[in-house]
Formats: structure tokens, sequence, C-alpha cells
């Protein structure tokens, strides 16, 4: 059996100095933890767990607890399984369709690394593109990138109830695509995008709703249903709904109590925070903060009726004492040592934003604004749009600039355009806007419905 070792910058120097690439494995809460079932005695010869426990250092991460290392090395499925260099360069990532028998990958990985050293492998960088100068936006390239991606949209949903209802169907990427056509409806007063929206959660709900607790499954394997929920997925459909409510208020506002059910009823909460999953009791920030952000829009807009503001502004408070001293936040509840996220940063403005609104209260600005701090400094790009994560000296992470977290980053400037540091505010969103200009709409997969809910508010 192969004997796994934590990720730390030991670990790491000791696989450095004994020429050993790394096998990283990354599993979640999602599935309990499950490790790759092909590095089981039944799945693979002896002599590959020798070559693996010879010449490798196997390394095991669970997301949740490292969010920073999933963002980076992650595939969005668990267990995922990539060869990386002891400085963070990807050798392979071994799919679990295509990488049945691992030992010659993974004596591929070995000789490439051997031979290349330091040099092997490939650079983790999401597909963005530097510019010395940024170019301006044209005036028409917002209309032209919205057009684009509603066709895309429009082509997606017209295929989606034979598609679902014939083979697997998941959550996974529906919520940006959704969400960008509600919001396109509202900015156009078009019903016909806004009906095209309703399809798509007629048919979501249809095929993943769970009739008996409420709420969405992950996904549905042909006629199996993977019974795990995802917060992340409910919260995608309850802002759906709340920005659908300007087009149906009636039904929307019956689904988004619904749906608020459901969440209580499936998710381990703590001091009013909720699990990233039904089935753990893990919890991340960035969830609790959008859902707080939701909850103050839904109560402001009078689709919330039996909540008040005073029922949401303990929670509000409880996320604000998590703050540290120089504004950011831990990913995660109980882990103050966990590295900053962009996307925790962005969240915690936006929700402290939405929060300040509803109470009249400019001090919960102010906590906005100091979770921006960060994003300002230590995680900006001279380039232009920021690192998802700060890297540290004591353990230096490949840098990436996401961008799902980036049009996060962009919408919580949005909302923060207007104060003393308005004018500085507004040349940080639009660099992060521009710096994905070029290939936003090519690279990203379903990510780029989050570029064009961010063009949609370009003038406005």
């Amino acid at each position: 059996m192969i004997t796994w070792h934590s990720w730390n910058v030991d670990n790491l120097r000791r696989a450095d100095a004994e020429l050993r690439p790394v096998i990283l494995q990354i599993t979640s809460e999602i599935n309990r933890r499950c490790v790759d079932p092909r590095l089981t005695p039944d799945q693979q010869e002896a002599y590959t767990f020798e070559e693996i426990e010879r010449n490798f250092l196997p390394v095991l991460v669970v997301a949740e607890e490292r969010p920073d290392i999933d963002m980076i090395f992650g595939s969005g499925t668990y267990p995922c399984l990539v060869v990386i260099t002891p400085h963070g360069r990807v050798l392979k990532t071994l799919e679990p369709e295509m990488e049945q028998d691992l030992y010659n990958p993974l004596l591929e990985c070995r000789r490439t690394y051997i031979n290349a050293g330091h040099t092997a492998g490939h650079a983790v960088v999401l597909p963005h593109y530097l510019f010395a100068d940024l170019p301006a936006i044209p005036e028409d390239f917002a209309q032209k990138g919205i057009e684009q991606l509603f066709q895309d949209a429009n082509r997606f949903v017209s295929t989606m109830p034979a598609m679902m209802d014939a083979s697997d169907s998941t959550l996974y990427g529906q919520g940006d695509m959704l969400n960008f056509l509600v919001e396109l409806g509202n900015a156009r007063q078009d019903e016909s995008i806004s009906e095209l929206a309703g399809t798509c959660l007629n048919v979501l709900t249809a095929t993943l709703w769970d009739p008996e607790l409420g709420g969405y499954f992950l996904a549905k394997e042909k006629e199996h249903i993977i019974g795990v929920k995802k917060l992340s997925d409910q919260l995608d459909i309850l802002e759906a709904l709340i920005n659908f409510s300007e087009f149906d208020r009636a039904p929307a506002h019956q689904a988004i109590t619904a749906l608020r059910q459901s969440i209580t009823a499936n998710f381990y909460q703590e001091n009013g925070l909720f699990a990233f999953y039904s089935t753990s009791d893990a919890i991340g920030l960035e969830n609790n903060f959008r859902y707080l952000a939701l909850l103050a829009k839904g109560i402001r807009n009078a689709l919330i009726a039996d909540l008040s503001v005073n029922d949401i502004t303990p929670i509000a408070q409880t996320l604000a004492n998590l703050q540290q001293a120089n504004g950011t936040f831990p990913p995660l509840l109980h882990r103050s040592d966990s590295a900053p996220l962009l996307g925790v940063q962005s969240t915690a403005a936006i929700a402290f934003a939405e929060i300040a609104t509803l109470c009249n209260d400019e001090s919960w600005r102010e906590k906005g604004l100091q979770a921006l701090y960060p994003c300002f400094g230590s995680m900006w790009r001279t380039a232009g749009g920021c690192l998802g994560t700060t890297n540290t000296a004591s353990e230096p992470l490949p840098p990436v600039c996401p961008l799902r977290e980036n049009m996060l980053f962009a919408h919580a400037c949005r909302l923060y355009r207007d104060g003393t540091m308005g004018e500085n505010i507004t040349t940080y969103r639009n660099q992060t806007l521009q710096i994905f200009m070029q290939n936003a709409f090519a690279s990203f997969g379903a990510q780029r419905y989050c570029y064009g809910r961010e063009l949609l508010f370009i003038g406005r």
C-alpha cells in the first residue's frame, strides 16, 4: 500500500533533493475523502507500488482543507490524481478514463523530470494574456461578447431536456449560464430571454431536485442519482430565483422559500454557517458570505418575509469577527492558518455591501473595503487582475489568475466605486476586465458566463 504524506515545504524540499516527482492526490469531503480506486492492490501490479514508494513522493490533500491547492491543481472532480514537480510544474494529469495501468505513465513522468529537471512539465496558469499596456475595451466588445454568450446559451438550453434525460447530468457550470441569462433578461427587459432562463431552471429542477428533503443533487449518472448536495449549487439557483423575481415574482417567492428550507434541512450548520456539502461538516466562508449577501438582497426586495435585518445581522457579525488585522479571512472555519483566497475576500466585500445597504449602516461598507485591501495589495498583478491566493516564502505556490474569482472581485469593485476610493477602484475593475478580454469566451468553459455577467454592467 502507499504511504501518503502531507503537503508542506519540508516534504517538497525532500522530494526536490531526492529528484522525486510528487504524486498529488486531491480528495474531497463530497465523497468522504474517497481515494482513487486505481491506487489499490487489485487495480495495479505490485511493481507499480514499488515504483511509487521508491521514486515518487505521494502527497494527499483534502480540497476543503486546502482550497488554494485545489484551485491550482484540481480538476473539479474527486479524487483527482496529478503528477507534479516539487516546484509545482505539472508533469501529467492522470485521467481516470484514460489511465488505468499507472506504471508506464508514471515511468514517463519520472524520466521527463530526471532529464529536464526544474524545467520539466508545464507551468500552472489558467489561460490569460499578459500586456505591458492594457488595451482599452472597444465600445462594441461588450455587446458582441454578450450576444455570443447568449447564442451559446440558447443552443445549449434547446438541447437540455433530451440531453439531461438521456445522459449524465450535473449542476456543475449550469449556474453560471443560468444567472447570465436571468440578468441579461432583466437588463434588456426581454421576456423571451427570461423564459429561456426559466426553461433551464425547470429542466434542472425536474432532473436533480430531491422530492423528499428538497435541494438539488450534485449529479445524475444515467438513472442513478448521486445523493450528495453541494451548497454552492443551491446558492447558484437561489441567486437566479432572487434575480428572476423581477420577471415572475410569485413563483420565484415560493421557490426561494422551498430552497432556503432545504438548505437548513440538508446541511450541517454552526452558528448560522453552513457546510460545503450535505455529507460533510467542513464549513467554508465563501459560500456563507454569498448566502448572507443573497439573504440581504432577498429581504431588501421583500422576497423573504420570515427574516428581517435583525435575524441576519448576527450572522454577519459572526463572519466579521473572523477578519484578521490585515483584512483577510480564513477560507475555512476554525482554520485561521489557511492562506487567504481571492474568492473569499471578494464575496466578503459583496456581502458587507449588501448588509450596509439593508441596514443603512456605512460601518459595514468599511468592513467590506478592508476585505478588498489585500486584493489591491498582495494579490494584485502589475499586468492587471488578481492572483487566486497569496504566495508565502514558507510555502510557495504557482501563481494563477482565475477568471471566476476575478469576476467576483470585479463585482465587488462595482459596489464600492462610489466611495472615497471610487476612481482607483474603478481602475482596478476595468483592468481586471481587460486582462481577460482576448480569450475569456474561448478558454474558460462555463466560467465565461461569469465574464459575460460583468460585461452587462459596463457603462451602468
